[in-house]
């Protein structure tokens, strides 16, 4: 039964460096809602605890292709040490800023300067598994347990940094972020043994190459707009567990809404298919959209929770297929950065997501606020006709 998933793990360094990968990437889980809970906090505002976070998913979005190109370039090794210690001594700042109580502008400029630092660890982990893997085919295997290690992350990130920032103080769920951080990034970095080859290409590749392909702009602008959707459900369950009193459970919430994902990628590893990638991720990204309809009945704990569950069974699908897809629309010397694009959109859709529900709470409740993931999840489906024979072309893959 999970034969795929042992003859991935027989091969020497995989479990190293993908567990490196996984507390690498612990961080992303929890800077977002880690933020939410700073501002919210300190301001009381909900509209400025969206814009914060939306300040920060932009940046994000700027930052990590750069980061992926050179880390092709110059090697994972070289950059992931000089992006921890830029990273670690960026949020240290901002987290003085916060706890000597500075003027508000001045924590939108730090965290544009510490987010300017942000790595897709995920990306760089997908692409070792490219380098390694001796059979094309288990490369879905390997997609589907990262996608399952993206879940656990959102399955235990979120509960952290709830209990951290609700129990101990505001800021302490970014202190245990930067945490993982300083000890997964150079963990990674000293896996020299399975660390793709620097490119050939010298960095003259630039990011328009990738993005001027129709097959690129056919996967990436549906994901931007799950981005979205990510970005405003997080604020919405803690929006709606802090107007029921129970805000200790929005980490519990996030966190079901990321075991139904991770039950999916664990699914879609062990099972396998001989169906078109492409095809797999549009019927993924439509299930989605039908899941989002039930936050229109979402008045209580448990109700929210099976439905965030539903909703989560269509995540991992959407991301692996992605991936998948991608990868044969590009070279060797571009994976690092094509799998970084995939979701690089994600940040700038769920900043606008934030920001967009942030204020949609402030000013109509929770209630309304919730029709904020269901429009992105229509406008991603939406976003898939433009490249419609594009897409006829990459599901006619098998």
């Amino acid at each position: 039964m999970f034969a795929n998933y042992k003859s991935i793990f027989a091969i020497a360094g995989a479990i190293r460096f993908s567990l490196a990968g996984f507390v690498a990437r612990m961080h992303l889980s929890m800077d977002r809602l880690a933020l939410l809970f700073i501002v919210v906090y300190e301001t009381g505002s909900y509209g400025l605890a969206g814009l914060m976070v939306a300040t920060a998913s932009l940046v994000i979005t700027i930052a990590q292709p750069y980061w992926a190109r050179a880390a092709d370039t110059y090697g994972q090794g070289k950059i992931l040490y000089l992006n921890t210690a830029l990273r670690f001594i960026s949020f240290t700042i901002f987290i003085a800023l916060v706890q000597f109580s500075f003027p508000i502008w001045t924590w939108f400029v730090a965290i544009i300067i510490a987010e300017t630092n942000t790595i897709n660890a995920g990306s760089l982990v997908r692409r070792r598994w490219i380098q390694i893997l001796p059979d094309p085919k288990l490369k879905t295997t390997a997609y589907s347990f990262e996608a399952l290690v993206d879940e656990i992350i959102f399955v235990f990130g979120p509960l952290l940094a709830t209990a951290l920032s609700t129990y101990i103080s505001p800021v302490s769920g970014l202190v245990a972020s930067m945490i993982f951080v300083v000890i997964g990034q150079p963990a990674l970095a000293r896996l020299k043994d399975t660390e793709p080859n620097i490119s050939r290409n010298n960095g003259q590749k630039s990011s328009p190459n990738i993005l001027k392909r129709k097959s690129a702009q056919a996967i990436i602008l549906p994901v931007f707009f799950v981005g979205g959707y990510f970005g405003s459900v997080g604020i919405l369950v803690v929006a709606f567990t802090n107007k029921v009193g129970r805000p200790e459970l929005s980490g519990l919430l996030l966190a079901i809404w990321a075991l139904g994902s991770g039950f999916a990628a664990l699914l879609n590893g062990i099972v396998g298919t001989h169906i078109a990638h492409a095809k797999i991720f549009l019927y993924s990204l439509f299930f989605m959209f039908l899941m989002s309809l039930g936050f229109l009945i979402a008045n209580s704990i448990p109700l929210l929770a099976i439905i965030l569950f539903l909703n989560g069974l269509g995540i991992s699908p959407v991301l692996v297929h992605a991936y998948a897809t991608m990868e044969k629309e590009v070279s060797e010397e571009e994976l690092t950065e094509a799998m970084t694009w995939v979701t690089t959109g994600t940040p700038t859709g769920g900043a606008i997501g934030s920001a967009l529900a942030g204020q949609v709470i402030d000013n109509f409740g929770v209630k309304l606020g919730f029709t904020i993931p269901i429009a992105t999840l229509f406008l991603a489906n939406l976003a898939l006709l433009p490249y419609f024979r594009e897409w006829v072309r990459l599901r006619s893959r098998s």
